[in-house]
């Protein structure tokens, strides 16, 4: 039988393809991509999103995180995720588990720093531990108009600038929800108001110059045992909000109360259960899972007391935020 010779070119073109052939895998939208783990090769970048001054005049910088699959798809959605800590301790390691959780299911996970209040003066007044979440909403903002600015370029992590979602856990809920719902069209009272402008009004000032230009828009908020200050701050045009709280919270009032890190009464505050309602009746997509019993620690880690709640919420978040992103 005569032997068939392929031109060189042809047997380098099928060798490569033999060896650079993956597993297929099922990237449709809500079947597979963005509701279950189909992405195992999580990457970390650090990088620096804002900066601000310490008392000292030194700069302190803000840094994030950035979690990301390197074969996942283009036009990834983003989730920027804030510890908690009562705004005077934690970093941005403490959400590791969260940014890889979406990472796995082909997001941009990010966790980020965000200014913390320094206790060597006493423990905080009303007034500072308003003044520190303020703070705390300037640099999620930041982050989040710092992520649309890495998408406007080479754009290393396929991030969909129009699908940021933004969430934390405590104060860092707290700052999630604030910014989610924050802007100029609401009526603050006047405390609050010289608090915001005097960190940057609405925009706040603590990014950095090159992502100035982009707004704080979010898709949608994840709040673990967060609250708002006011309640009157979420109108309609505010992104949708899942909420996870236990009823007996106590720290973050589930319902409304008092603000009670380390057991002392700072500042009276709405939870998830108001939030949940207020955004019901003004149209606002919503969805809430109430811990009966649950306190504001033990609902968290499979370890937890309420480990199937906890389960659960690691299921719904994705498939709530799914909506926003299979149109």
């Amino acid at each position: 039988m005569k032997k068939i010779k392929l031109p060189i070119v042809l047997l380098f073109a099928i060798t490569v393809s033999l060896f650079s052939c993956k597993k297929e895998i099922d990237y449709n939208c809500g079947e597979n991509l963005f509701v279950k783990n189909v992405f195992d090769d999580i990457e970390v970048e650090t990088v620096q999103y804002g900066f601000t001054e310490k008392s000292n005049g030194s700069e302190y910088k803000l840094m994030m995180d950035i979690y990301h699959s390197a074969s996942a798809p283009e036009n990834r959605p983003v989730v920027i995720w804030a510890f908690g800590g009562a705004f005077v301790q934690g970093d941005r390691k403490q959400l590791e588990a969260y940014a890889r959780h979406v990472a796995e299911k082909g997001y941009v996970g990010i966790c980020i720093d965000y200014r913390l209040l320094d206790l060597s003066n006493g423990f905080p007044t009303e007034e500072q531990f308003r003044d520190i979440a303020v703070k705390a909403v300037s640099d999620m903002n930041a982050s989040v108009r710092y992520t649309k600015y890495l998408a406007a370029g080479e754009n290393k992590f396929k991030i969909n600038p129009d699908k940021i979602f933004i969430g934390g856990l405590s104060a860092g809920a707290i700052t999630a929800v604030m910014v989610g719902a924050l802007d100029e069209t609401d009526l603050i009272d006047s405390t609050n108001l010289y608090l915001i402008n005097q960190n940057g009004g609405f925009k706040g000032n603590s990014g950095l110059a090159v992502a100035n230009s982009y707004n704080n828009n979010v898709s949608g908020v994840i709040s673990l045992s967060g609250g708002i200050f006011d309640i009157n701050w979420i109108d309609a045009e505010d992104p949708p909000i899942y909420n996870y709280h236990g009823t007996a919270d106590d720290i973050v009032p589930y319902d409304f109360g008092f603000v009670e890190p380390f057991g002392v009464q700072i500042l009276e505050m709405y939870g998830s259960k108001q939030i949940n309602n207020r955004a019901e009746s003004l149209g606002i997509r919503t969805q809430i899972r109430t811990v009966n019993g649950g306190t504001h620690t033990n609902i968290y880690g499979a370890g937890g007391s309420f480990p199937n709640d906890y389960e659960a919420m690691f299921e719904e978040f994705p498939q709530f935020l799914l909506v926003e992103l299979c149109e």
